[in-house]
């Protein structure tokens, strides 16, 4: 058993208790050793240790946000999106940033099938994406890292701050782990705009927003269009003309959301055929204990 290419056991257990120090994301490997030689597990082992969440956050464990998702050429998916806590890592640029995780939920996801999303707390755009394909179907994954250098005058700035930026240095790389798959890489300047009080219509409810412009400023193509609402506290609706290299543009629109006003299990559904399972929920706003 490795852990960040360090050997962690070797010997003829089945199993190894694993006590984290520190929050962070921990990935393990697998090698099998017998007479004929070893083999090691394509497949690697991701633990997210969270540290504990503050109750200033704009988001807590717990909410949850539902969005209709088209891509063109035509192919459209419906998922949600669950907070499940946050921490500290490092965008593309190398800088170190809060962010939220996300688990990503999918009915047409088969048994074992995964997908997360770390999304930065100041400005609620993704800054890494990971995915892996059920084990039964294939070993297949994609993992993306992200980098938003907002700035204005030259001057780091906000996304929601009183002095909105004016430009944006966006890099993207994404790891597609597909035999004969290349992967992707995106590096952009661009010029931003920010509207106040924009109304859009998404799923049959009008929202008031704070729409964001996001344009390139090499090719003039309109990047990305942001319509975020404070109620929300999410964007309703996302168009991204910079999506990667199977589809021309992704429309995402809200369909629904949830801010738990009681206490929430979190606890990822499905079979599981352990001895021993994690029940895990929600911190609730001014609870001193649960019961």
């Amino acid at each position: 058993l490795y852990s960040g290419g360090e050997l962690l056991y070797r010997g003829n257990s089945e199993s190894f208790v694993f006590e984290p120090s520190e929050p962070g994301t921990h990935v393990f490997q697998i090698e099998s050793v017998n007479s004929n030689g070893s083999l090691v597990s394509p497949r690697e082992l991701q633990i997210i240790v969270l540290p504990p969440q503050s109750s200033s956050d704009l988001w807590s464990s717990g909410m949850s946000w539902s969005y209709y998702i088209l891509s063109t050429p035509e192919y459209h998916q419906n998922k949600t999106y669950t907070a499940i806590g946050s921490e500290k890592l490092q965008d593309a640029f190398g800088q170190e940033r809060d962010a939220y995780l996300v688990r990503v939920s999918d009915e047409e996801y088969g048994e074992g099938e995964k997908a997360f999303r770390w999304v930065e707390s100041s400005n609620l755009l993704n800054i890494k994406t990971y995915w892996s394909d059920a084990p039964e179907v294939s070993s297949y994954y994609q993992e993306g890292h992200l980098g938003w250098n907002f700035t204005a005058s030259g001057v780091e700035a906000g996304l929601f701050s009183q002095n909105p930026p004016t430009s944006l240095h966006f890099n993207r790389t994404n790891i597609i782990g597909v035999p004969g798959h290349p992967n992707g890489y995106d590096d952009t300047h661009n010029i931003i705009s920010i509207t106040e009080d924009v109304e859009v219509t998404v799923a049959g409810i009008t929202y008031s927003t704070k729409y964001i412009a996001i344009t390139d400023q090499n090719d003039g193509v309109l990047s990305w269009e942001l319509w975020y609402n404070s109620t929300v506290r999410n964007y309703v609706k996302i168009v991204d003309r910079l999506p990667g290299s199977h589809s021309d543009s992704v429309v995402y629109e809200l369909t629904g959301y949830e801010i738990p006003t009681v206490p929430k299990f979190i606890t990822e559904s499905g079979d599981s055929t352990a001895n021993t399972f994690p029940i895990d929920w929600a911190t609730f706003s001014g609870a001193e204990s649960y019961q």
